[in-house]
């Protein structure tokens, strides 16, 4: 037999014994991290309206949508508090429904809130237009009852995007944001990964932001490993080393300072997306007037669910354990209410 040929059965070789071992260590990973926690359904789908329940006992449901406008307005038969508060999700493309669902039926007027991937939005997670919020301002005026405070509330990106609004429009008088981001990052475009793209822009320019797309050859072939395997994928060492390595660290520091709205920050101290914990004080040395942080020391990214969780076809590490992450929901969500109830008074 030829060199050519014993050359060639080896690399076929090696393939076979690569490919077996993928498949091997795919389904233990999928044995393994198998979701404990029950998740909505419409997770799996989040821009199919259908999935997401509508018949709730003394609370009404409407979608509502416009130019970029797109979400759910969610309305007590009894709204005990002024004002109305405004829900943005994380990189999942929800409208942290779940949250709102709580609010609503707390007696707060609540707006469920999508700010991509519906049909009148941008596609993916980049290049939003942050002017859309001007839309939900006129919405406001021309639908709440019981005129009062406005807060938003915003989770992991959505903390991102909802940071970015109270520096821009003085209408936001209160924001919450679980676990925080203190900077603009690159957005996330799941169909293109060989170009990267800012999460925002503003008046029609970018607004500048820290690369943490995957750089060189060896980290391409880490995550391609990761994903093909469904082992669990740390996003932290990718944040952390892009907020250490840019060298203008101050001009994507989304400026808080310039607003004037009460902040309420939650993180949890062992979140394995990025780091929160971090970014929360960072946004308090800012601005520590008017803003309060809490950290979950034994907790991961959401403050609810497993250590890793389920993303389609892969899984993504978020921290925590499944106990710790429960009790941070328990009491995280309480705090949250308390504070809402004093920012928006009685109707």
């Amino acid at each position: 037999m030829g060199l050519f040929y014993r050359i060639l059965i080896g690399i076929v070789t090696v393939w076979i014994l690569l490919v077996a071992f993928s498949i091997y260590k795919r389904r233990k990973n999928e044995k393994r991290y198998k979701q404990k926690t029950d998740t909505p359904k419409y997770y799996a789908d989040p821009t199919n309206l259908s999935l997401y329940p509508k018949n709730f006992r003394h609370i009404s449901v409407e979608h509502i949508n416009g130019n970029y406008l797109n979400g759910f307005h969610l309305k007590p038969e009894f709204k005990l508090f002024k004002g109305v508060v405004g829900t943005f999700g994380g990189s999942d493309g929800t409208p942290s429904y779940e949250v709102a669902q709580v609010l609503a039926g707390a007696g707060f007027e609540v707006l469920a809130l999508f700010y991509y991937g519906m049909p009148n939005q941008r596609p993916s997670l980049t290049k939003i237009p942050l002017e859309f919020f001007s839309e939900v301002d006129q919405y406001i005026d021309d639908n709440i009852t019981h005129s009062g405070p406005v807060t938003i509330y915003g989770l992991s990106k959505g903390a991102e995007i909802a940071l970015n609004l109270v520096t821009l429009f003085d209408s936001i008088d209160n924001a919450v944001l679980v676990a925080p981001g203190a900077y603009n990052f690159s957005g996330l475009d799941y169909e293109n990964y060989q170009e990267t793209f800012p999460t925002a822009t503003w008046g029609g320019k970018d607004l500048p932001y820290i690369n943490t797309s995957p750089s060189g050859f060896g980290s391409l072939i880490k995550f391609m490993y990761r994903l093909t395997t469904k082992t669990p994928i740390e996003f932290l060492p990718t944040y952390k080393n892009g907020v250490k390595n840019d060298n203008n660290l101050e001009e994507k520091r989304i400026k808080v300072e310039n607003s004037h709205a009460n902040l309420l920050l939650f993180a949890g101290g062992d979140d394995l997306m990025w780091p929160s914990a971090e970014m929360a004080e960072t946004i308090k040395a800012a601005r520590p007037e008017n803003t309060e942080v809490v950290i979950y020391e034994n907790a991961g990214h959401l403050l609810y669910g497993d250590r890793v969780i389920e993303a389609g076809p892969i899984n993504l590490a978020m921290g925590g354990t499944t106990k710790d992450n429960a009790q941070a929901n328990i009491e995280y969500m309480d705090y949250l209410l308390k504070q809402l109830k004093d920012w928006h008074q009685v109707a």
